[in-house]
């Protein structure tokens, strides 16, 4: 073979390699005092209290300072500016507006890497001191103490103030796992595994299910980057662990006929899941999340399991 001939033989491998891992990038690149305003729409669905609630929260996002480049990175203030949820505003629960107060005059500063990933909360010890001194005024001012020993009994059960407040506040934690997206490749497919503890018949062991990854990225309209990404465990794979488990656990029970074949029904009717979807639209120039679509779905159990949807867009 002539040498021009394997020349471009070798150019066009690399431009087909190329084509088809391509990468789309949006980098951050924030200045101090870079301040954007979000509103999130979330939904719950299941979960302990077995019900479907909407919530819907304001808050801002603030640059409080940019690392050197020898240390990459941001302090960013989260300060929430509305907080509408099924708690606070329709069941009026004491507690929930008690703690809805307290976060709207709470701001929290976090630190966040070079790509903007969450690397941890910053302020704590100020925000417990203030939340102790926050809610002994509450109690005073309401002649109950029911909130700050609600509060206390759930932090005694192994949590710390942490735990507890992190609880009530997910989708700060939710909102920065979009930033780990980035770089992505255009068009992105894998089958892979995922192990889980064997909770039906030993927690000892464990199992491992066949699932499904796939991201594709784009850059888009308005001088911006969409990226999706979906991660879900095989169902078939699922229903038929589920389904097999379940039975052999039922086997062991003295049940009638007539209600073994209730169960039975149920149990056929039910299809587990295991899932977390993504789509969010960042800013080329800066890297700012626009709007973020955040799915998770876990359904392990016939009668219990959850739904989360959380929907962030820029105002």
């Amino acid at each position: 073979m002539k040498k021009q001939s394997i020349l471009l033989l070798v150019i066009f491998t690399v431009l087909s390699g190329y084509a088809f891992a391509q990468t789309i990038e949006a980098p951050v690149k924030w200045k101090l005092g870079d301040t954007w305003k979000y509103k999130l729409d979330q939904r719950d669905l299941g979960g302990i209290t077995g019900g479907d609630v909407y919530t819907t929260k304001g808050f801002q996002l603030k640059v409080l300072a940019v690392n050197p480049e020898g240390k990459p990175g941001y302090t960013v203030e989260w300060k929430y500016t509305s907080y509408t949820t099924f708690y606070t505003d329709t069941l009026e629960e004491e507690c929930a507006v008690t703690f809805k107060k307290f976060l709207l005059q709470t701001p929290i500063q976090l630190k966040l890497n070079a790509k903007g990933k969450y690397v941890s909360w910053l302020n704590k010890a100020d925000i417990k001191k203030k939340f102790t001194t926050f809610y002994a005024q509450e109690a005073k001012k309401n002649g109950s103490q029911m909130c700050i020993e609600s509060a206390n009994s759930m932090m005694a059960l192994g949590g710390t103030f942490a735990d507890y407040f992190e609880a009530h506040v997910p989708e700060i934690q939710v909102f920065f796992k979009a930033f780990g997206l980035l770089p992505a490749e255009a068009d992105y497919k894998k089958d892979t595994t995922e192990v889980f503890q064997d909770y039906i018949l030993d927690a000892t062991k464990t199992i491992t299910l066949p699932k499904s990854i796939e991201m594709k990225a784009s850059a888009i309209a308005g001088d911006a980057v969409q990226v999706s990404l979906i991660s879900r465990v095989s169902e078939p794979d699922y229903k038929k662990y589920f389904n097999q488990s379940t039975k052999a656990g039922w086997d062991k029970m003295n049940m009638t006929p007539d209600v073994r074949k209730s169960f039975d029904e149920q149990l056929e009717a039910f299809q587990p899941k295991s899932s977390e979807s993504f789509k969010v639209v960042f800013d080329k120039k800066n890297g700012a999340v626009r709007k973020f679509d955040y799915v998770t779905e876990m359904w392990g159990m016939l009668k219990g399991g959850e739904s989360n949807f959380y929907v962030f867009e820029q105002q």
